[in-house]
């Protein structure tokens, strides 16, 4: 029955892992009484069953894809390096780096005072002019657009309801020079 118990945990074991020699874990170990310590990895044979098989060959085809995939990059960051100047290549040295950062901190300088000019010049900045002269053109469209929707309306309603039309503005409190706005 030991022996028994001993080849269930091994296919068991080939189910879920796939790569156990179950004739190896039949054989009993003495360094320890445990199947688990004894199974060896093996080769796939044809007489193996398809589904360790089948395993093989995904494992096979992903092996060969990576190993593709992994040239493939390898070409691409040859190519890359290849591409860049020698200045890019080469460390960057003490000496050109705090250069560099002067630069950096000198253009940052020259920002902020530009920005403080144009801050000065704002009302004659030709962007701020513009988007007042569209504001003001909007305002215009739409007091137009009211008093002509008011204009409509009254004259509506007066032809509606036979009512005099200073009635009407008294009512609302307009003045009778609201339409020449």
């Amino acid at each position: 029955m030991k022996g028994i118990g001993t080849y269930l945990l091994a296919h068991i074991y080939v189910a879920f892992v796939g790569t156990v020699d179950v004739s190896q874990s039949l054989k009993p170990s003495r360094r320890s009484c445990s199947p688990w310590w004894t199974m060896d990895l093996y080769r796939v044979t044809k007489s193996d069953p398809p589904i360790i098989q089948a395993r093989l060959s995904k494992a096979k085809e992903l092996r060969d894809s990576q190993r593709k995939q992994l040239t493939e990059i390898k070409e691409s960051l040859k190519v890359e390096q290849s591409a860049r100047p020698e200045s890019v290549k080469t460390k960057f040295n003490k000496e050109s780096r705090s250069n560099a950062l002067a630069q950096l901190a000198d253009l940052r300088k020259q920002v902020v005072a530009l920005e403080k000019e144009l801050a000065a010049y704002g009302d004659c900045d030709p962007v701020k002019i513009e988007e007042k002269k569209r504001a003001v053109f909007l305002a215009k469209e739409a007091t137009l657009r009211w008093t002509d929707n008011y204009g409509t309306l009254l004259s509506y309603f007066v032809r509606q309801n036979g009512v005099d039309p200073a009635d009407i503005r008294r009512y609302l409190e307009i003045d009778e020079n609201y339409e020449n706005i």
